[in-house]
């Protein structure tokens, strides 16, 4: 199959089944690469049972034994559909949401003294030609977080100090706009590997209002020829989330999202 068949595969199987949905793009930074093709599709699980939610999964190639996912689907407003082009091969990704009443979660207590307590949504990623390496991700809400941590813990996310500076950057321009009261700032948890996930729709920017940052991010990754095309993609697009960490080869990342927009799938 080609990487644009599983790339239109989630939107036609919604199709199929008459769900009205919404999506949200967004671009990861990485060395020696940028990827660009890449969304995530919003369904509220009140229009989907587990049942049709798992046929879909089945469609998309993921094994039918992800009881840690799948046993929390009672529990979620949303399920959301990730998609990512990538080289050695395409990724798909599912997501349940706890916005509505998120879950208390398994931690330590010291993760519990940080805030650590919620469960926000939890994943599960695969490649749809080898389903049996699935990755399960748990994203833990971090809760009463002033600016000057959410940029400490922004910081210790990544290796380079130019990333780190970048990101604080990033971080920086949306307080100017917004408390850190009204941010969110998810850990990600996937086997040893940690990440974060900012949540800064509420400071309502422009991705081209940070987009100098994102370019200083791309020289340090070796990918700084690809700045000018992206920026006429994304520079107009509200920004979504700030998210960055390791992936699972160990590399540095630094992904943003943009706003979601609801596909014409006549």
């Amino acid at each position: 199959m080609s990487a644009e068949f599983d790339a239109t595969l989630p939107f036609a199987i919604c199709q199929e089944l008459g769900l009205s949905v919404a999506y949200e793009r967004s671009f990861k930074i990485c060395r020696g690469g940028l990827l660009a093709n890449r969304y995530l599709i919003g369904i509220p699980t009140a229009d989907l049972s587990v049942e049709q939610a798992r046929q879909i999964a089945s469609r998309m190639g993921l094994a039918d034994s992800a009881h840690s996912f799948w046993s929390l689907y009672p529990d979620a407003n949303l399920l959301l559909i990730g998609f990512e082009d990538a080289e050695p091969g395409t990724t798909y990704k599912l997501y349940l949401e706890f916005e509505e009443k998120p879950l208390e979660a398994r931690v330590t207590r010291d993760q519990k003294a940080l805030g650590v307590g919620r469960l926000l949504h939890r994943g599960i990623k695969w490649h749809p030609y080898h389903p049996d390496a699935a990755r399960v991700s748990d994203y833990l809400w971090q809760t009463n977080l002033d600016a000057a941590a959410i940029r400490e813990r922004a910081s210790v996310s990544v290796e380079n100090e130019v990333i780190a500076a970048a990101l604080n950057q990033i971080i920086d321009q949306v307080l100017t706009k917004v408390t850190a009261e009204q941010l969110r700032y998810v850990v990600v948890v996937e086997g040893q590997r940690r990440s974060f996930d900012l949540n800064v729709y509420a400071a309502n920017l422009r991705v081209g209002e940070v987009f100098a940052s994102c370019v200083r991010i791309m020289e340090v990754l070796g990918i700084a020829e690809c700045a000018d095309s992206l920026r006429l993609l994304v520079e107009r697009a509200h920004l979504g989330h700030v998210a960055a960490g390791t992936d699972a080869f160990g590399q540095s990342f630094v992904t943003i999202y943009y706003e979601p927009t609801v596909p014409d799938l006549r």
